[in-house]
C-alpha cells in the first residue's frame, strides 16, 4: 500500500507534527506531495470552480480549496498507475 500527504509546504511545522504522526503510527515511506500552491500559476489560471462546498459559502472555490483538490487529482493519478491500494492524507490531520 502507497500513502500520500498533500502538504501546503510553507506550513513546516505541519510537516514536523506529521512526520512523528506517521512514526508513532508506522506509517512508512509517505510521498509528499506538495505542488500547486495557491499563487503558483497552475492555480491562478485554473478556471472557476463553482461548488455549494465552498468554504466561505459563496458558492467558488478559493485558491486555496483548487490547490488542495489539484493535489488530490494528483495523488489519485499517482495511485492509479501502482497498481494497488492507496491512503491520501492531508495534512491538517490530528491524532
Amino acid at each position: 500500500m502507497k500513502y500520500y500527504c498533500l502538504h501546503h509546504k510553507p506550513c513546516i511545522e505541519r510537516k514536523e507534527y506529521l512526520l512523528h504522526f506517521f512514526a508513532k503510527h508506522r506509517i512508512v515511506n509517505v510521498e509528499w506531495i506538495e505542488e500547486f500552491l495557491p499563487d503558483s500559476k497552475e492555480v491562478i489560471e485554473y478556471k472557476e470552480v463553482f461548488s455549494p462546498h465552498a468554504a466561505d459559502k459563496s458558492g467558488k472555490l478559493s485558491k486555496a480549496e483548487i490547490s488542495l483538490l489539484m493535489k488530490h487529482g494528483l495523488a489519485i493519478e499517482k495511485i492509479k498507475y501502482i497498481n494497488d491500494y492507496g491512503i491520501i492524507f492531508e495534512d491538517d490531520i490530528q491524532d
